[in-house]
């Protein structure tokens, strides 16, 4: 009996393990299916990423006062604008004009903010920096410099300063739009008189002291000496051909990185956009960047900047002039056309 059993149980056994192995291949064929989609779904959608990654950025280092042009390249780091473009922005603070632009002639800076003087010093043997963007022009909200006569001076108005010595950082920007404004309100070169005083804490000591009765000094700090009783007696606001500034970078880097360039000004320019459309809302920015005194903060109304330029040739050619007579400048050959890079705005 045990003899007949056993092979039935073999086949017993044979079947029940073609099932099994029926079983397991149907499920081998079958999951696949059902599994590939949920596996293969995220590899198709990561190269759809639209910022690069920071490998991929090119640097570019601002050499920068505390300037309010800062307000919009914080803001576009911030919301990522220059990664989008290709590029990463670093801000390097500098405490002077000649220290900003002493960084950019060694190499240690790319770009930095400046004016037409800035490139007319730089360029005079050859083209070292350019203009790649305008960023800024003296309105009569928000005017660029100012002159501003002691609370003690016993001047009232601009007619005041006539004859007088007026503290400034002679051979700079602050001389020349101090001078234009002044023969624009019928000024002759006999009355008009500086004092050479480079430092700004300097002049708003001696200013405070009586020592001297008028000074120039940026919008920012003008408003400040103002809350402290010094009188306000003239600024660039009416002029906005007298101080064209901008975004100025060295020939050089422009020439080998042109993207990086195109990227830097693409998100400069969406940087404004945003910024412009509540710049009350990035005052924030201003404040944590040390952009405004702190005695004119809660008063100081925040400005807005103007669309995509580039400084003019006429604003140039007057500085330029007035460079030459002051024997600041004594290059006679520099081209405006040299000084500019209007390819790269938008």
């Amino acid at each position: 009996m045990n003899n007949r059993k056993f092979p039935q149980l073999l086949l017993y056994m044979l079947i029940l393990m073609m099932v099994i192995l029926s079983a397991c291949a149907q499920s081998a064929e079958t999951e696949p299916p059902t599994e590939g989609p949920e596996v293969e779904e995220p590899a198709a959608e990561e190269p759809i990423a639209e910022e690069p990654s920071t490998g991929e950025l090119k640097k570019i280092r601002l050499s920068s006062l505390a300037i309010m042009e800062l307000a919009p390249v914080v803001l576009a780091q911030q919301e990522g604008l220059f990664a989008k473009h290709g590029v990463e922005v670093e801000i390097i603070p500098v405490s002077s004009g000649q220290e900003k632009d002493q960084l950019m002639a060694v190499g240690e800076a790319e770009c930095g903010i400046g004016e037409h003087l800035t490139l007319l010093l730089s360029n005079q043997e050859t083209t070292l920096l350019q203009f790649v963007i305008g960023t800024n022009r003296p309105n009569e909200t928000h005017p660029v410099f100012t002159i501003i006569a002691g609370a003690n001076s016993g001047i009232e108005n601009l007619e005041g300063v006539k004859g007088i010595e007026i503290a400034t950082s002679e051979g700079t920007v602050n001389e020349f739009v101090a001078t234009r404004i002044l023969q624009r309100n019928g000024f002759s070169d006999e009355d008009i008189k500086f004092l050479g005083v480079p430092r700004i804490p300097d002049r708003i000591a001696l200013l405070n002291s009586g020592e001297i009765k008028a000074a120039t000094f940026p919008t920012n700090l003008g408003l400040m000496a103002a809350q402290e009783g010094a009188i306000i007696v003239a600024d660039d606001g009416k002029y906005p051909e007298l101080m064209e500034g901008g975004w100025v970078c060295r020939k050089d880097f422009i020439d080998e990185n042109p993207e990086a360039i195109q990227g830097f000004v693409n998100g400069w320019v969406e940087g404004v956009e945003m910024y412009n459309e509540d710049p009350q809302n990035y005052k924030s920015i201003a404040v944590e960047n040390n952009l405004i005194p702190k005695p004119i903060v809660e008063s100081y109304i925040m400005p807005t900047f103007p669309g995509p330029f580039i400084p003019s040739e006429v604003s140039f050619q007057d500085m330029y002039q007035w460079a030459l007579e002051k024997g600041i400048v004594t290059n006679e050959n520099i081209a405006y056309e040299d000084t500019i890079r209007p390819e790269f705005l938008p």
